[in-house]
């Protein structure tokens, strides 16, 4: 039988368990694989505190945001199988989380929604067709996942009119939207979407150069999906950078957007490591220290009510506890293409500025949220998420 305490430290938990591990990829394998986890439920209390609320959520790569999301999603889908739907929290993977302490939002709302989660890394290509076909392959992935052997809720007739031969191609359009009526149908509830890596068929797209029609298809999908469907109860998506100008994030006016540089983020603490909590895995799993892990790590910052936050990437922590090691876990990771390929067209401000940062000093800049990336042409320095990125401007 694994060891499993919380540890806590003022406002955090950690759920110690046999050791810090990075291979699992979402907040049910970490349990699962008895490896410790750094407790992030109340991003499930900021995601109902809107009833109805449509979320976006903005963090660097490799900061949290699949595991949050699936944290999320643990909480609230429904199970397959008919009779009980919540179950009892307290032996559920959320056993000592500080989610628990929310009886009231417990008792509402745990394990109570079918949950439509679209993750949309595998969609790209350099192609629009080629993206356009593994489009129709995600959404056919999520029907057959959803008409599984193990589940007695969805009948024979769920999303007929999208699985036939060449059905879906001529539906693409609002395929999403079809799953979620078809979702509230069967369950008789109102559907909880969530969406993973939104903008990653954006990126591939302005790498490609067919954004502009990425951007006419996905202001339809989504446009049909989030907008005026009385199917959805409520959205979060998760991803690196808000598409603005670019189109169809513009015409969801009714989407809340949380960067990191925003006045009072209340996901600011709840995606990324604070120093407190990376000082309890420290404690419990490594010979190595927050000061040695300080001065690599903690490059975010984020302001929540309390003020300003120091926050440290989560990926990088990890692999650092788990090698015991110091090295640059994040940037061996990958790297973000029309960057390296567009550098050398940067003005004397960009190039001054980064001198500035590359001796330590401090920049100010201005945030431009409205970013057309669809017709970026040059670089400049400016900070996103409430750190310093280099970013494609007009």
């Amino acid at each position: 039988m694994s060891r499993r305490c919380v540890v806590s430290g003022g406002d955090v938990r950690v759920v110690v368990q046999e050791g810090v591990y990075s291979g699992p990829s979402s907040f049910a394998q970490f349990d699962r694989q008895n490896a410790t986890f750094v407790d992030k439920s109340l991003a499930i209390e900021a995601f109902l505190r809107d009833r109805g609320g449509h979320h976006l959520v903005l963090r660097p790569r490799r900061c949290g945001k699949s595991y949050t999301l699936s944290m999320i999603r643990e909480f609230l889908q429904r199970p397959l199988k008919r009779g009980p739907s919540t179950g009892d929290i307290t032996t559920s993977h959320f056993a000592g989380t500080a989610i628990t302490d929310h009886s009231e939002l417990v008792s509402k709302h745990f394990r109570q929604y079918p949950v439509l989660y679209i993750d949309l890394k595998d969609v790209h290509g350099t192609t629009f067709e080629e993206m356009l076909i593994l489009f129709d392959a995600m959404v056919l992935e999520i029907i057959g996942s959803l008409c599984n052997p193990y589940s007695d809720l969805v009948d024979e007739n769920f999303c007929k009119e999208l699985r036939g031969p060449g059905a879906l191609e001529p539906r693409r359009g609002n395929a999403l939207k079809i799953l979620t009526r078809e979702l509230l149908r069967v369950y008789q509830k109102e559907v909880v979407v969530l969406i993973d890596e939104y903008d990653s068929p954006m990126h591939s797209a302005i790498e490609h150069g067919y954004a502009a029609l990425a951007n006419n298809f996905f202001s339809a999908v989504f446009g049909s999906l989030l907008k005026s469907n009385d199917a959805v109860f409520a959205s979060m998506m998760v991803g690196i950078c808000r598409i603005a100008k670019s189109g169809w994030l513009s015409s969801l006016n009714h989407v809340k957007i949380f960067p990191m540089h925003a006045e009072d983020d209340r996901y600011a603490k709840l995606f990324l490591f604070t120093e407190k909590e990376v000082e309890i895995l420290c404690d419990n799993h490594s010979q190595l220290s927050v000061e040695l892990l300080q001065p690599c790590y903690n490059g975010y910052a984020a302001t929540h009510d309390s003020g300003l936050v120091k926050l440290y990437n989560p990926f990088s922590v990890v692999r650092a506890l788990e090698a015991n090691r110091i090295s640059n876990f994040w940037v061996e990771t990958g790297r973000y293409s029309p960057l390296s390929q567009n550098l050398w067209r940067a003005g004397q401000g960009f190039r001054d500025n980064l001198d500035l940062l590359l001796t330590q000093k401090s920049v100010r800049l201005v945030v431009d949220e409205h970013v057309n990336f669809l017709r970026s042409t040059t670089l400049f320095l400016i900070p996103v998420f409430g750190v310093s990125c280099i970013i494609l401007v007009i």
